[in-house]
C-alpha cells in the first residue's frame, strides 16, 4: 500500500469510519483477504495476467449488499466512466469525498469552456512525477491558477513560483495546506494568480510553440551528427 493511501485510511479508522479496499496485490500472487478492525482488504485474482475487472465489481455489490457504503472512493484513471455511473455514492477523483463530487465523463469543446470558467482553482492531486504535464496546461490556458505537487518536471517549467498557484509536497499532510492557503487567499488572489499562469501558458506552450520545439528535436538535433548518431556502433 502506498504510504499517502495508509495514512489516509488510518486517519479515517480513526474517525469512526470503516474502510473496505478493493485491490490487486502488485506481486501478482493469490492473497487470502485481509480483515483488521475497521480495515478491510479484499484481493483480486488475476486472470491470465490481467485484472478481471467484473470480478472486482462482483466483490463490491456483494459487499455493498451486507451493508451499503456510505461513499466509494475511486481512481478516475482506473474506474470506466459508464461504469461510474451505475455506481452509488461515488466520489471522484482521488483524494474526493463528498456529495457535491460530479463525474462529468468526456466533455465537448462549449462543455469544456464553461467547466473552466466555473473554476476557481484546479487542483491536481497527483502523487506521482510525470513529464511535461499536458493536464496543466490547459487550465492555465484558461486563466485558471493551479494547485500542484512540487515535482522537478512541474516546478521551473510550468510553475516558476507561487505567483501561479499553490505547490505541495508529494503527502496528504502538505495537500490539505494547501488547499487551505487557496480558500484563505480568496476570489481576488485566485483571479491575479490565474491571469499570471494565462501569460506564461501563451508564450510557452501553444501549438505553435511546442510543434516548432518538437520540429527542433526531431528534424535538427536528430538529423545532426553531432547531437544524434544513429545507428551507433554497439547496435546489431
Amino acid at each position: 500500500m502506498e504510504r499517502h493511501a495508509s495514512i489516509l485510511f488510518n486517519t479515517l479508522i480513526v474517525k469512526g469510519h470503516e474502510i473496505h479496499v478493493f485491490t490487486a496485490a502488485s506481486d501478482r500472487r493469490p492473497h487470502n483477504d485481509i480483515y483488521k478492525g475497521n480495515l478491510h482488504f479484499y484481493f483480486i485474482a488475476y486472470d491470465h495476467g490481467l485484472v478481471n475487472c467484473s470480478l472486482v465489481f462482483d466483490i463490491f455489490h456483494r459487499e455493498n449488499l451486507v451493508g451499503e457504503f456510505d461513499y466509494v472512493h475511486i481512481e478516475s484513471v482506473w474506474l470506466p466512466h459508464w461504469r461510474a455511473k451505475t455506481m452509488p455514492n461515488v466520489a471522484v477523483p482521488c483524494m474526493g469525498f463528498g456529495p457535491s463530487v460530479k463525474i462529468l465523463g468526456s466533455l465537448e469543446p462549449t462543455e469544456l469552456s464553461e467547466f473552466y470558467n466555473a473554476l476557481d482553482v484546479f487542483v491536481n492531486p497527483t502523487l506521482r512525477p510525470h513529464g511535461l504535464d499536458l493536464t496543466l496546461i490547459e487550465p492555465m490556458h484558461c486563466g485558471k491558477p493551479v494547485l500542484v505537487p512540487n515535482f522537478p518536471s512541474i516546478m521551473g517549467t510550468l510553475v516558476l513560483n507561487e505567483g501561479f498557484g499553490y505547490t505541495f509536497s508529494p503527502n496528504v499532510k502538505s495537500f490539505v495546506k494547501a488547499l487551505e492557503s487557496a480558500i484563505r487567499d480568496g476570489t481576488e488572489v485566485l483571479k491575479r494568480k490565474g491571469l499570471v499562469c494565462k501569460e506564461r501558458a501563451v508564450s510557452m506552450f501553444t501549438v505553435a510553440t511546442m510543434a516548432s520545439a518538437y520540429e527542433r528535436f526531431f528534424f535538427l538535433c536528430m538529423k545532426n551528427c553531432r547531437y544524434c548518431q544513429y545507428p551507433r556502433p554497439t547496435d546489431c
